[in-house]
């Protein structure tokens, strides 16, 4: 088996990030929600993903990546601990990507961002925003390896981590020490909190 080494991103890397992550959540629930025409998810997506990361979620924690042979295959973006939201500011920054991807459907994204928040630990915790690896290193353990030592590092500074997924991937994050601590109400797709 390939052993992964992660590394910090690079502005280089951003485009490379937007890709890997769309790819990664291309038939996920909360995109599906987002933007329901495949076609136009597949054309709008790492737009939106460039905009997440890199405005909405931009300085609030590291982003590190997996790269095979000079490729980024994954990538996982953080927020630290006391970063809870992008505020108004980086949210008016966004609006004109959030636009051009969800249209007619950011009032409900907003809504379904919202819920998220709302169900959020109240106490400072690390928060995994997104990870994702490109579907065709699935199952080669690049989630694993861009994980590990994050969680390693939460540990040894005593920090709470926290996450949102669909029910179908809980037993995934439990293999990590996640459990969970709950649905998110109000929101409009199957998700479930998970903390460890």
């Amino acid at each position: 088996m390939t052993t992964f080494r992660p590394r910090p991103a690079e502005r280089r890397d951003v485009g490379a990030i937007s890709v890997v992550l769309a790819r990664a959540f291309q038939d996920d629930p909360v995109y599906r929600f987002a933007i329901p025409d495949p076609r136009r998810r597949a054309q709008v997506l790492p737009g939106l993903m460039r905009t997440m990361v890199t405005v909405m979620h931009a300085g609030m924690g590291p982003t590190e990546v997996v790269d095979v042979d000079g490729h980024v295959v994954g990538a996982a973006a953080w927020d630290d601990p006391g970063a809870v939201e992008p505020g108004p500011w980086r949210s008016a920054r966004a609006l004109p990507g959030l636009v051009r991807a969800v249209g007619s459907r950011l009032t409900a994204f907003g809504e379904l961002g919202a819920a998220l928040e709302h169900a959020r630990p109240t106490t400072p915790h690390r928060y995994l925003f997104h990870l994702g690896t490109d579907p065709g290193w699935w199952g080669h353990g690049v989630g694993t390896a861009l994980l590990r030592p994050a969680l390693a590092g939460a540990d040894a500074r005593g920090e709470t981590v926290y996450l949102e997924t669909r029910p179908e991937n809980v037993g995934y994050y439990e293999r990590f020490g996640f459990a969970v601590a709950g649905e998110i109400p109000s929101s409009p797709v199957p998700l479930v909190g998970m903390s460890r």
